[in-house]
């Protein structure tokens, strides 16, 4: 099964824009004329690449705003500030379609990854016409038609289940329907 074209429209669907808060700790030393400047850095550096199930897997912070005048950590010096702001998230649900690059496969199946977000298809929800060749150092899933799964080769599939664990995005899926399968 070959699909022509790139991603659906539907992807977008995978992305939001949530509104969240954060406690931001600076020490003494950046307290001053360019602290707005600083605490939107260090918040952009704390949630840009972090992931929970809640959320998702945060692409980018903006629009961030300070929500109090801070407090003053007795002890330390250092004070914590309350932080508002916007962010863009990518959490693939259930059901969704999307693109994937091949990173591997094996006679259990094939590992994908689109964008931070790994997708492992067992060979029982590849196309019913492709079967597992090992040919050397490139295993790959073979079809009727000689269209070959292998590393590095584009497909579409559809999520089937997604868990979070470990600060990562993982999920189960499925090429076996109209419209999956190997990326032209």
């Amino acid at each position: 099964r070959r699909v022509h074209g790139g991603l659906w429209n539907k992807l977008e669907s995978m992305f939001f824009v949530v509104e969240l808060e954060k406690n931001i700790a600076l020490e003494p030393k950046y307290f001053g004329q360019h602290m707005s400047e600083t605490l939107v850095a260090t918040l952009s550096k704390e949630v840009e690449g972090t992931c929970s199930e809640s959320h998702g897997y945060v692409i980018c912070a903006y629009e961030a705003k300070q929500l109090d005048k801070g407090r003053i950590i007795p002890g330390s010096g250092n004070c914590i500030f309350r932080m508002a702001y916007k962010a863009v998230v990518f959490k693939p649900l259930r059901s969704e379609v999307l693109d994937a690059q091949v990173k591997s496969v094996s006679e259990n199946g094939l590992v994908a990854v689109a964008g931070p977000t790994t997708i492992f298809v067992h060979h029982a929800f590849l196309p019913r016409d492709m079967k597992f060749e090992e040919m050397g150092l490139r295993p790959s899933f073979v079809a009727e038609d000689q269209c070959k799964i292998q590393a590095d080769t584009l497909v579409r599939l559809r999520i089937e289940n997604v868990s979070f664990q470990n600060g990562k995005i993982s999920c189960t899926g499925t090429m076996r329907d109209h419209y999956l399968g190997v990326l032209l």
